[in-house]
């Protein structure tokens, strides 16, 4: 891996011209460690990695570690706060929130996607926070929750008044209730169970507000 780097400084520091264009590497072919030697030339200049495996669960990680390489680690890796669309949602679909920690959303998202359950996912703005770390910094509380549920726009895309609450924090739901006048549903605790709970919600759940 260190050669790779001596190939970038040559052609940085010396103005080497002909080391001045991308590196490729082939791990392919029985190449040992393939994915751990990956992992270092992602960081070390490799440019064009050559790998035999086709599964996501081995490069995923490739491509988050290469995501990841110019980010501040004393910031938090945040999304927009709003209401994102999962799948074609209507005014009967359910209601999701969660925080705007990046990997809190896109880990609830490509689980309420794989439910196959058109939804409404609400992105509450905590600073990048998970939803336990929010909760316990005071930034996702009954109070926030109520006041985005009032002033997000959610009321206007659906008919009923029907909010799924992350199970790590169900104590809130009481106050979210008393302050919104939004009935809370408690979901799983942790996001991989969001399908089958999805799947099994009686459409009972999301009749529309009358009056």
């Amino acid at each position: 891996m260190s050669f790779a780097t001596i190939l970038r400084r040559l052609a940085i520091l010396d103005r080497n011209r002909d080391l001045a264009y991308p590196s490729a590497f082939d791990l392919g072919e029985g190449f040992p460690d393939p994915f751990l030697a990956a992992a270092l030339l992602v960081a070390k200049y490799g440019s064009l990695l050559v790998l035999d495996s086709p599964d996501p669960a081995d490069l995923l990680p490739l491509l988050t570690l290469r995501q990841n390489l110019f980010t501040d680690p004393q910031r938090p890796i945040r999304v927009e706060p709003g209401v994102y669309p999962i799948g074609a949602p209507c005014e009967s679909s359910p209601v999701l929130i969660t925080t705007n920690f990046s990997l809190t959303y896109f880990t609830v998202r490509g689980d309420t996607e794989a439910a196959k359950v058109p939804a409404h996912l609400l992105i509450a703005d905590v600073d990048g926070m998970s939803v336990l770390t929010a909760w316990a910094a005071g930034k996702f509380t009954g109070e926030s929750i109520s006041k985005m549920l009032a002033e997000c726009g959610i009321g206007e895309k659906v008919s009923h008044r029907t909010l799924i609450l992350p199970g790590m924090v169900a104590r809130l739901s009481g106050r979210v209730e008393e302050l919104s006048g939004w009935r809370v549903l408690v979901g799983p605790q942790e996001s991989s169970a969001l399908p089958s709970y999805l799947r099994r919600l009686p459409p009972g759940a999301f009749l529309p507000v009358h009056g």
